[in-house]
């Protein structure tokens, strides 16, 4: 599941840096991924849609739908991928511990404490670099894009856990309700210049990439953990994707973190990790 959000987030940062937009990744994303759980849509019933009903089902479309794919992939076209990869994961991380917090009384240990602390200082160093070195006001609002992903994310994990949802019909129905309400929009208002000059190979690699990897395998795949492990161990693999993804955008996209970036990074996927980890029981004597 690691390795998928570094693929699907390389991925995207290559496309919208040749020819593509974040509306055109969306649609592939949930294009192809609606047609794929289509069959699982069908069979929950039209009426109630199974056991999830339509109110949550419109609610977890909100978090995890167009709103969040958009602005990840808008963020990614002002900010690199190494911003992404990192800031995404430490605002799940944080948003999660804050709703956590106020769903379920699952108050902030000292380590997170000290995690949280870590993942503002990196995130800091992240932003001021942006202002420093030429880009600006343009990476830090792709920094703010990526914040607001992730709030959504965590909404998402959050509610999952606290509806106890079916993995596979919460993600078909994401995808499907994503498909219906973005396409008919995208096909209508949208430029569609970026399918010509993308070409065929780089539009049948986003497809497969978007839809078939992003879109449908990785959200079942999340979903399923959170199932499985609850959100506050699902958010877990999280921890892996920005070394996995930094490491990809150098040969893939030649994106050479600086010094201060490094020191960003390092600091932030270390407050990750202290974040995530939960404390351990103590044997009573």
């Amino acid at each position: 599941m690691s390795s998928f959000g570094a693929i699907y987030t390389a991925s995207a940062r290559y496309g919208v840096l040749h020819g593509l937009t974040p509306y055109d990744l969306t649609a592939m994303r949930f294009g192809v991924a609606s047609l794929l759980l289509a069959p699982v849509f069908a069979g929950m019933g039209f009426v109630r849609l199974g056991d999830l009903g339509w109110r949550r089902a419109l609610i977890l479309t909100a978090c995890a739908g167009p709103a969040f794919s958009l602005l990840l992939f808008a963020g990614l076209r002002f900010a690199p991928l190494a911003h992404g990869a990192v800031i995404t994961p430490a605002t799940i991380a944080l948003a999660g511990l804050v709703l956590a917090a106020i769903f379920f009384r699952d108050h902030p240990d000292r380590n997170r404490w000290l995690g949280i602390l870590m993942i503002l200082a990196g995130l800091g160093a992240l932003g001021g670099d942006g202002l420093l070195h030429g880009s600006g006001w343009q990476m830090l609002a792709g920094d703010l894009m990526f914040i607001g992903a992730g709030i959504l994310w965590a909404a998402f994990s959050t509610l999952l856990r606290r509806w106890r949802v079916n993995a596979m019909r919460a993600s078909a129905a994401v995808a499907v309700l994503s498909a219906a309400t973005f396409i008919p929009l995208y096909l209508a208002f949208a430029d569609l210049g970026g399918w010509q000059r993308a070409g065929a190979g780089h539009i049948l690699l986003q497809l497969l990439v978007q839809g078939a990897l992003a879109g449908c395998a990785s959200l079942v795949l999340f979903v399923k953990t959170v199932e499985i492990l609850g959100p506050a161990l699902a958010v877990l693999f999280g921890a892996l994707v920005p070394a996995l993804s930094v490491l990809t955008a150098i040969p893939i996209l030649g994106e050479f973190p600086n010094a201060l970036q490094w020191t960003g990074l390092i600091v932030i996927s270390i407050g990750l990790a202290l974040s995530l980890v939960r404390p351990s029981t103590r044997l009573k004597r």
